[in-house]
């Protein structure tokens, strides 16, 4: 099932890497205005459509992912639709009393209220599709799940595409999105409840559902504040097209994240789910966690090693943005918030495991506090960097505090021959893109004696990981 998850959240990764690329396209073709826009909209949705899913789509698939019970399932399945519908409503019934006060918190003006309402139709779509779509990767169905994901990231791409070739603008850009993603929803709601029997249903959500769901609510606020709040005070101290620049990098910079850690978290979760964290168990489900860090940590360091040497050109061609040493710094700065971030993703599983959630408001609402503070000082003296900066250091720190309350030791977590490697790299990787700043083909070079000084280390430390590299590539390869 792990494996099965993984490589179907792939497919997903390598359509959103296209999304991804085709993003700047906004900034080269419409305006960086507007990419400021889209990208305060879309770091809001990062925040509100796990606010009001109420994190119950991952209490759904903690206790029902090994549920045999067809009624059981779709007891607990509509009861919770049923609840986050009255939370649209009555959101929805209260907003218009507000659109003033958010465009202004959003955009720094009240002149963007256009965009405040279609975040708000997005946030409400996304939050039924997602918590719709979660039954079957709950239920190990994940081929579905790929489908309905690949065609979100479609419809964004296409969508990218249409207003460049047009000329329309970024408003036409959401119309055309939210119009793709109804009829979407539409189609994902009626493939659940084909799966679901409506002969006994008892309107019910027990206790244990909220008592796991609700700590993660101001947890992924507060992680929320520690990933996006950067760009909010950047817009209010400096302007859109600077928070457009800060964006373009931070999402470049964050694909590591997407590619590695996300697959990866997406089928760890109904994994270990299945777990119970004690007796013969807690050994099983530690060597899980070891190796899922360690292996996560060589494969991240491969694609920062390529943002080092390429991300900045990959920039300018795509949105104008311009190669220099600022750019680099930015790159370099929050890729490798990516290893901390894969840190607390992946050891956060022994907490949830144990039902010791409540522990992670503490850390992340200290990660969020210094976050907030530094920002604060440093955006209006050194800008984007100063955000940048801010975000490292949250970032660890959460991962630090993570690490220490699941009280895995160090050796228990990390193997030090991993991190030694990494050191070594890493130097190389300076000296390299320091002596061939802007030669490509060096660049490219050393970046091929890179990988191959990877292979070597995995032939030696995680040999049967090489296998299955080598297999791969052969397979590659014969097609």
């Amino acid at each position: 099932m792990l494996k099965k998850g993984i490589i179907n959240k792939v497919f997903v990764i390598f359509f959103q890497g296209l999304a991804l690329l085709t993003l700047p396209l906004i900034s080269k073709y419409i305006g960086s205005r507007e990419y400021g826009i889209w990208s305060i909209i879309y770091g809001m949705m990062q925040m509100l459509v796990p606010i009001f899913i109420l994190q119950l789509d991952s209490a759904f698939t903690r206790f029902l992912s090994g549920n045999k019970s067809l009624e059981r399932t779709s007891n607990k399945f509509v009861s919770i639709f049923l609840l986050l519908l009255l939370i649209a409503i009555v959101v929805s019934v209260s907003f218009p009393f507000f659109d003033l006060n958010i465009s202004n918190f959003m955009f720094a003006s009240e002149s963007y209220v256009k965009y405040v309402y279609i975040m708000v139709g997005w946030v409400f779509i996304r939050v039924f599709i997602n918590f719709s779509r979660n039954y079957f990767r709950t239920f190990g169905k994940f081929h579905i799940d790929t489908k309905i994901s690949i065609s979100q990231q479609l419809t964004i791409i296409f969508s990218i595409a249409y207003v460049a070739i047009t000329g329309k603008g970024l408003y036409d850009f959401f119309i055309i999105i939210l119009s793709v993603e109804a009829l979407l929803l539409l189609i994902t709601l009626i493939l659940v409840f084909r799966e679901l029997s409506f002969e006994k249903i008892k309107i019910n959500i027990p206790k244990k559902y909220f008592t796991y769901a609700i700590p993660l609510v101001p947890t992924m606020i507060l992680s929320w504040v520690i990933n996006y709040s950067d760009q909010l005070m950047i817009v209010h101290f400096s302007s859109l097209e600077e928070n457009a620049r800060y964006s373009l990098y931070y999402t470049y910079s964050r694909i590591p994240h997407w590619i590695i850690i996300t697959p990866l978290n997406y089928a760890l979760l109904p994994f270990l789910s299945k777990f119970i964290y004690s007796g013969e168990n807690i050994s099983k489900v530690n060597n899980y966690i070891k190796e899922s860090v360690n292996i996560s940590f060589i494969v991240i360091s491969t694609f920062i090693i390529g943002l080092i040497f390429y991300g900045s050109e990959i920039l300018y061609l795509l949105s104008n943005e311009e190669v220099n040493s600022s750019g680099i710094n930015l790159i370099v700065l929050i890729s490798f918030s990516v290893f901390a971030t894969a840190l607390y993703q992946i050891v956060y599983h022994i907490l949830s495991l144990k039902n010791e959630t409540g522990v992670l408001i503490y850390i992340f609402g200290l990660g969020a506090v210094i976050n907030v503070l530094f920002n604060y000082f440093t955006i209006p003296e050194y800008g984007i960097i100063g955000a940048a900066i801010s975000t490292l250091i949250s970032f660890i720190i959460v991962g630090l505090l993570t690490s220490k309350a699941s009280k895995l030791t160090f050796k228990e977590i990390f193997y030090p021959k991993t991190l030694i490697f990494l050191l070594f790299v890493f130097l190389a990787t300076y000296f390299i893109k320091v002596m061939f700043f802007s030669n490509l083909y060096l660049l490219g070079v050393g970046y091929v004696i890179l990988l191959i000084a990877y292979l070597g280390f995995i032939y030696k430390s995680f040999p049967s990981y090489y296998l299955f590299i080598i297999n791969k590539l052969k397979s590659v390869i014969k097609f």
